[in-house]
């Protein structure tokens, strides 16, 4: 996993916040109040966004914000779970992670160089697995 100080310098302030806001302003217009979001344990170094306390908060400050009478319901499964721990449970449900996207960087293939490229190979090789993902 990603050290304190390589996790600083991804950070970037309310990220989070913004994308639960937007999604469930969007969701509120489609009459859906659960949201689905996976934040990692290896993320409490450096992203306070990433905790469960915060999307407690910000569960309540978006049911009193409101339009209609939506009771927002932000669901992070894999909250308390390591980025390992996370592959491994796809791994027994044979999630397709070739087609799945982890880098920073935005391009296809993957560079494998970014720090969640890094952080997504050292989980599978933590599981004794290599990523399927075609790197650049």
């Amino acid at each position: 996993a990603a050290s304190d100080k390589q996790q600083i310098n991804t950070v970037v302030p309310y990220r989070n916040m913004l994308f639960v806001t937007l999604s469930m302003a969007w969701a509120e217009t489609q009459g859906i109040s659960n949201l689905y979001l996976s934040p990692v344990k290896d993320d409490f170094l450096a992203y306070r966004d990433c905790r469960r306390d915060f999307y407690n908060a910000l569960e309540s400050a978006l049911s009193l914000g409101a339009t209609q009478e939506t009771q927002a319901c932000i669901h992070t499964p894999f909250v308390d779970k390591w980025k390992s721990e996370v592959v491994k449970i796809g791994l027994e449900l044979k999630v397709p992670y070739e087609y799945t996207h982890t880098c920073y960087e935005g391009i296809r293939p993957a560079c494998g160089k970014c720090d969640a490229c890094t952080e997504r190979i050292q989980a599978f090789q933590a599981n004794h697995e290599t990523d399927p993902l075609v790197y650049g």
